[in-house]
C-alpha cells in the first residue's frame, strides 16, 4: 500500500511539473479543435503501444529468482511410467522456484507433453511436436492450453552452436473470444526484433539491443535504448524509444507522432509514467498514466480527458497468461 501511494503521488507530481516550470496558463493559445483530437488519439495510441511492450517485456526479460527469493528448491527427477505410456517414453517431474510442479512426458520420437500445476490450483498444458531440421535450424511446433483458455500455437527454432543462441519464434495467440494476435520474435546479433499484429489491425515492432549477463544472454542494454513503431487500427503511425540511465530498468519513453507532435515521459518502475506533449517546443498537454494503461490527458486551456489503451492491448496480457517464465530456463517460454 505504501508503494502504491508513493507511485500515485510521484505520477501526480510528474504530471504537474511541466505546468509548474512553464506556467500552463501562459503557454500560448489553448488547444482546441483538430489539435485536441490529434492529441487524444496520440495519447491513446501510446498507451496501447506501451501496454503491449510492457506485457512482452515481462516474458522476454524477467530475471530468474536467486536463492534468497526461491520459495522451493528447483529440481528435476525421473518418475515411473504410467499405464498406457508408449514404449520408449520417459517421465520427468520438476519443482520450480515458486513451487509449481511440472510433469513432462517425452516420447521416443522426441515429441513431448508438459503439464504445469501451479500453486493456486491452475494448470497449463504444452504439447511439442518432434523436432525437424530447416536449413540448419532445429525447429519444433508447439501448442499451449493456458489456464484462462487462451491458446498459443507457434514454431520455435534455434541454430545450434550459434553465437548468443540465435532463435526464431513465430505464431498466434487466440483468446477464448476467438480474437487473435500474431507474434514473431527474431533473436540474433545481440538484439531482439519483435513484431506483434493484434486482431484489430494495429501493428507494433520493437527492437531491443541485448547484452550477456550472469544468467542469460537476454538482458537489455538499457542505456542504448529500445526503438519501436506503433500503427493504430485507424492507421495512425508513431515512433517511440525507451531509454534507461542504468542497467536495471527503462526510465524514459520518448515519442514522435504525426504533424510534429512529440512527447517526453518519465517512467516508474512498473512502467506507469507522466510527461508532456509538444509541437515545435510549445507545450500542448500533459499526459500521465497508470501501469494498467489508464491515463489522463490534460490539454492546455481545455478540460482533461480520459486516455486508455486499446481493447486489444488490454486483452493480450501475455505475461499474465504465462507463469514461471523465469524458472524454466534461459529462453522465453511461449
Amino acid at each position: 500500500m505504501k508503494r502504491t501511494v508513493a507511485v500515485t503521488l510521484t505520477l501526480a507530481l510528474c504530471a504537474a511539473l511541466p505546468c509548474l516550470l512553464t506556467g500552463c496558463s501562459g503557454t500560448g493559445a489553448p488547444v482546441e479543435g483538430g489539435d485536441l483530437a490529434a492529441l487524444h488519439a496520440l495519447a491513446n495510441d501510446q498507451l496501447s503501444a506501451l501496454l503491449l511492450v510492457k506485457r512482452w517485456m515481462g516474458v522476454l526479460y524477467e530475471p530468474p529468482p536467486d536463492d534468497a527469493t526461491a520459495v522451493c528448491r528447483p529440481e528435476c527427477h525421473s518418475v515411473p511410467l504410467e499405464p498406457g505410456d508408449p514404449p520408449g517414453s520417459g517421465r520427468t517431474r520438476c519443482t520450480l522456484a515458486d513451487c509449481t510442479v511440472l510433469d513432462v512426458l517425452t516420447l521416443a520420437d522426441g515429441s513431448s507433453m508438459q503439464v504445469f500445476h501451479y500453486p493456486d490450483g491452475r494448470t497449463a498444458t504444452w504439447t511439442w511436436q518432434p523436432p525437424t531440421q530447416q536449413g540448419g535450424w532445429r525447429a519444433t511446433a508447439a501448442h499451449a492450453e493456458l489456464p484462462d483458455g487462451t491458446q498459443l500455437d507457434y514454431v520455435t527454432a534455434g541454430l545450434p552452436g550459434s553465437p548468443e543462441n540465435r532463435q526464431r519464434k513465430t505464431g498466434t495467440a487466440t483468446l477464448v473470444s476467438g480474437d487473435t494476435m500474431r507474434f514473431a520474435l527474431q533473436r540474433e546479433d545481440g538484439r531482439d526484433e519483435l513484431d506483434l499484429s493484434p486482431h484489430d489491425g494495429s501493428h507494433l515492432t520493437l527492437d531491443v539491443p541485448l547484452r550477456p549477463a550472469r544468467w542469460t544472454y537476454y538482458w537489455p542494454r538499457f542505456r542504448d535504448g529500445s526503438a519501436g513503431t506503433y500503427t493504430s487500427a485507424a492507421g495512425r503511425s508513431s515512433q517511440f524509444r525507451l531509454v534507461g540511465a542504468g542497467n536495471a530498468r527503462w526510465e524514459q519513453w520518448l515519442l514522435t507522432g504525426e504533424d510534429g507532435l512529440a512527447g517526453t515521459f518519465t517512467l516508474s518502475e512498473d512502467l506507469g509514467g507522466a510527461g508532456d506533449l509538444r509541437r515545435d517546443g510549445r507545450l500542448l498537454a500533459t499526459l500521465s498514466w497508470q501501469a494498467s494503461g489508464d491515463g489522463a490527458l490534460r490539454p492546455i486551456g481545455a478540460a482533461a480527458v480520459h486516455a486508455v489503451a486499446s481493447a486489444a492491448a488490454r486483452d493480450f496480457q501475455i505475461d499474465q497468461w504465462i507463469g514461471n517464465i523465469a524458472e524454466t530456463g534461459p529462453g522465453p517460454r511461449y
